[in-house]
This record gives structure tokens, C-alpha cells and sequence, in this order.
């Protein structure tokens, strides 16, 4: 009886307890206009589904955008100008123009990448 409370009592924590997946990864730390700053994991630095996913959570709809990210909240900027240690910090950048129907994102460029056409420098 008690092993099958322990299973059961596993199992609900299990479905109420929010999945890594589920859980936002990032943080929005300042804007400019149509431009936001973002946080993020480490880990999703490289990201390119949760760096888009977050990037239009934060986009306003049907409007164009910039969302820049950073893993180092230190060097994320609440409002324009960046400071140059700011800009080097930047890890991706998201960019959306609603007008013209283009997406994209750039990653920091890391060297050694095999097969990067465009990235952040």
C-alpha cells in the first residue's frame, strides 16, 4: 500500500510540477522602441527554436521588431545607447519586418562553425 502512495503520490507531482520545456527560459530586461533586450540560459544561447520562440513572445504582432539577447544579465541593457561591453555581449539577434514578410535570426559567430552563412560578428 505504501508503494503504490509513493507511485501515485510520484506521479502527481510529476504532472503538476512544470516541465523544463514548459518553464520561460528568459527574461525580458529593458526596450527601445520596437527593440527589446532579452536574457537567457546559457544553454540556449545556440538555440534557434527558443531564441525565435521567446523572440515572438516578446514581438508585438503584425509590427516590426529587434530583439537582441544576452546570457550575462550584468551586460544587458535596460534602454539605448549600448555601452560597447554591451554589444560585445550580445550572444543572438532576432529581426522581423511584417512588411516584407522577413525573419531572421543571427548567433554570435564562435569560429570553426561548419557551414554558418551569416552570423553575428
Amino acid at each position: 500500500m505504501k508503494k503504490l502512495l509513493l507511485i501515485l503520490t510520484a506521479a502527481a507531482a510529476a504532472i503538476v510540477a512544470p516541465s523544463a520545456h514548459s518553464a520561460q527560459a528568459w527574461t525580458v530586461k529593458g526596450s527601445s522602441g520596437d527593440r527589446a533586450f532579452v536574457v537567457v540560459q546559457k544553454a540556449q544561447e545556440a538555440d534557434a527554436t527558443a531564441l525565435i520562440q521567446a523572440a515572438q513572445a516578446v514581438c508585438k504582432p503584425d509590427r516590426a521588431c529587434l530583439v537582441q539577447f544576452w546570457t550575462d544579465a550584468a551586460l544587458a541593457p535596460t534602454t539605448m545607447p549600448m555601452s560597447p561591453a554591451q554589444q560585445a555581449g550580445v550572444v543572438a539577434q532576432y529581426a522581423r519586418n511584417p512588411s516584407t514578410g522577413q525573419e531572421q535570426l543571427l548567433l554570435k559567430c564562435r569560429g570553426g562553425e561548419p557551414q554558418v552563412q551569416r552570423c553575428l560578428k
